[in-house]
């Protein structure tokens, strides 16, 4: 039996994190899309037992998730190393 991976992620993160998930044949990646951070609760409330853990696409929808006691720390994982969305220009400062 595959283990069951649900992704939580806006949906530009989402369609590049599905893409790259492709690769890895013996885990099922499930993918839940949102637009609010506020979302995150309902989809992890609704889809708990759905899933054997739960992937994060970044810092701030995990750690909304554990600081209103949705998940453990076991239940759940982000990336820790991620290439910036916006150009370096975005950065700069004038």
């Amino acid at each position: 039996m595959k283990t069951k991976i649900g992704v939580i992620a806006p949906h530009d993160s989402l369609q590049r994190i599905m893409y790259v998930a492709k690769e890895f044949e013996d885990i099922s990646f499930v993918p839940y899309p949102y637009e609010q951070l506020e979302e995150v609760s309902s989809i992890l409330k609704k889809h708990r037992q759905d899933v054997d853990q739960w992937f994060f696409s970044g810092v701030l929808n995990y750690t909304y998730a554990m600081k209103n006691n949705l998940i453990t720390a076991d239940e759940g994982a982000f990336p820790l190393y991620t290439v910036p969305a916006f150009s370096e220009s975005f950065w700069k400062r004038n």
